[in-house]
């Protein structure tokens, strides 16, 4: 999401605007250039006359508040500002802006279900938590009797935990990089495949990266405790 996100850019004096800024306004007075704002002659001659060294230094400490653009799109479709997105894209917008902040105070949302943009959440979080509990079916230690894949949802984040330890000598390093296609359940492995749940043997990690990344530009984890028997994977809510 990150990438898509266009909010911050930050609009100063150089906004586009009918009005002139102050320092405009003293650039085109220094190059003797005030026609370009669209003074006519007479005012061109009022204004200089009346713009004594004190006026310019006045003029000169006036600081426009700055002005900021809101955008949402990507660079294929096209960014759109904040008065022509839905109500469910705004909220996520400004959500971003907010979670991005180093205000720690907590923040209350209120009926947060009735903006949801239920597309954006299915086409960027749904592909990464699917990804991953799909890896957990078809990656997880059957022999291990009673435990089940656990899906966790907590108010910061996501966690989905496999039983097991990782198939084959696998290591956390070696499944950020993704393209090994090592499965415990060989037959699990390929009937998911076959049904189109898994996109290519090996592809899981980077699937779940990239959909993060649209996202909101975090990065997923993984936990490997073979102490205790369980790989979780972790997905973060907020930047």
């Amino acid at each position: 999401m990150r990438d898509g996100l266009r909010s911050s850019t930050r609009r100063g004096n150089d906004h586009e605007d009918p009005r002139p800024s102050p320092d405009r306004l003293l650039e085109a007075l220094d190059a003797d250039n005030l026609a370009s704002l669209g003074m006519s002659d007479a005012v061109q001659a009022t204004f200089r006359s009346q713009t004594t060294p004190s006026k310019r230094r006045e003029l000169a400490a006036v600081r426009c508040p700055d002005r900021y653009l809101l955008e949402f799109g990507s660079d294929d479709d096209g960014h759109r500002p904040l008065s022509e997105l839905s109500g469910g894209k705004r909220v996520n917008l400004l959500l971003s802006l907010l979670l991005e902040t180093a205000d720690d105070r907590p923040l209350v949302i209120d009926q947060p279900e009735d903006e949801l943009d239920n597309r954006f959440l299915f086409e960027t979080l749904l592909p990464a938590l699917r990804e991953a509990l799909v890896n957990s079916v078809a990656h997880r230690d059957y022999a291990i009797t009673g435990a089940k894949v656990l899906l966790e949802v907590f108010a910061s984040r996501v966690e989905v935990t496999s039983p097991g330890t990782l198939p084959n000598h696998m290591t956390t390093d070696s499944v950020r990089a993704g393209g090994m296609a090592r499965s415990r359940n060989e037959s699990m492995a390929n009937y998911l495949l076959a049904l189109g749940f898994m996109e290519r043997r090996g592809r899981g990690w980077p699937v779940m990266r990239r959909a993060m990344q649209e996202f909101n530009g975090t990065e997923p984890e993984i936990d490997h405790g073979p102490e205790s028997g369980f790989v979780r994977v972790r997905f973060h809510l907020g930047p």
